[in-house]
């Protein structure tokens, strides 16, 4: 729509610049004619040719001064759009990386849980394992306590009965 707008502006603007180029040529065409036809011929020749290279280096600085602004919108634009682009793709690389960040973190306290678990676990085996030994080893003091006891009731019992049988 902007570039029918500038061009609709431009085909008036040279509808007017002919339209004024040909009325000032036609004054000048008739004011020669009439006081140095040959004159005229000449000057006219070259008002036509300076005006037209006016016309065209205006033409040109008007071009040449369009297309940098365009082009200076466009980079601006451009540069807008890679700025947008490249901040949502941080904030996804950024969210990418937190979410990473979590669910190796959400790993790594699983597995110091199930460590300390383990840990729990082998003491308690640990204990247990202690523990069992120190009732054997208990039992076999009472073992050996009551062998000894035993033995020595035996002995006793042997003691007396030999003295009865002394006797």
């Amino acid at each position: 729509m902007m570039a029918d707008l500038t061009r609709e502006k431009n085909a008036e603007t040279n509808r007017m610049i002919e339209k004024h180029k040909d009325k000032a040529f036609e004054q000048l065409n008739a004011q020669m004619n009439e006081k140095f036809k040959i004159e005229d011929d000449r000057l006219a020749r070259g008002a036509a040719e300076v005006e037209l290279e006016y016309q065209i280096k205006n033409k040109e600085k008007e071009m040449k001064k369009k297309a940098v602004l365009e082009s200076i919108e466009e980079n601006r634009v451009t540069v807008m759009k890679l700025k947008e682009e490249k901040e949502r793709q941080e904030k996804e690389e950024d969210e990418k990386d937190r979410n990473q960040w979590m669910t190796e973190n959400d790993v790594y306290l699983e597995m110091e849980k199930a460590k300390k678990q383990r840990q729990r676990d082998a003491n308690m085996e640990i204990q247990k394992f202690q523990l069992q030994q120190m009732a054997e080893k208990q039992a076999r003091k009472e073992q050996e306590k009551q062998a000894e006891l035993d033995y020595n009731a035996q002995r006793e019992a042997a003691f007396h009965g030999d003295r009865a049988f002394r006797r």
